[in-house]
């Protein structure tokens, strides 16, 4: 998984190395497939290099998005990359209006490891997520895990999962929310059992970044 780096020295240069070095400056109009893409090329054209260095003076063009669609591709393309360096004017201000983003980052790895284990190990891990603050309440009689997220006094919305797929997208988006200290509430009731709807990995995220937007936009 590359890392993204934030880097406010105006050089071409990262830890005193030199490597590819990317202008993005062309005025095209981008959306999140576009982003995606862009990260996909560029992570096979460079798949063999240790580091990539950015330049952004397109100012329509969205670090965020760019950066974070990056590490997605990042983590489904065979790549050797370790950093994805871009080039800051106002350092502090970038690292802040970074951080929904490694929250994002931080789930999407989240599901990528209840992926990697098995299906009983996934609900126990998604049963120990009181320690960030989510209610859970794990009702063994029926089978019935309900979580909640409480970033405010109003009533919480309530989300209902039947499967395994929806029930871990449901818990990474309430870690991201719980880590962006989102101001929603959100309850949520997974039926823990083996049902599987068969979506890819990439499905998965896509499904996972679609409910973070809902919930903080």
């Amino acid at each position: 998984m590359i890392e993204i780096v934030l880097d406010g020295n105006k050089d071409d240069k990262f830890c005193n190395k030199q490597y590819p070095t990317i202008n993005i400056a062309q005025e095209n109009k981008y959306d999140w497939n576009s982003y995606k893409k862009y990260a996909k090329d560029l992570i096979n054209q460079y798949s063999n290099e240790e580091a990539i260095i950015f330049k952004l003076t397109n100012k329509n063009f969205s670090l965020n998005k760019f950066a974070l669609a990056l590490f997605i591709m990042s983590c489904q393309l065979p790549n050797s990359l370790e950093c994805a360096v871009f080039k800051v004017d106002n350092l502090q201000k970038a690292r802040e209006d970074y951080k929904p983003c490694v929250a994002c980052t931080i789930a999407i790895k989240y599901i990528l490891r209840l992926l990697d284990g098995t299906i009983e190990q996934a609900y126990r891990d998604i049963s120990g997520l009181g320690y960030l603050g989510i209610k859970v309440n794990r009702n063994y009689s029926n089978n019935i895990l309900k979580m909640e997220y409480l970033g405010e006094a109003s009533l919480p919305n309530i989300i209902k999962t039947d499967n395994f797929d929806d029930a871990i997208v449901a818990a990474a988006t309430l870690k991201a929310l719980c880590l962006q200290k989102a101001k929603v509430s959100i309850s949520v009731e997974i039926k823990m059992n083996n049902i599987i709807s068969k979506k890819t990995p990439e499905n998965l995220i896509d499904n996972l970044l679609e409910q973070i937007n809902t919930w903080t936009n």
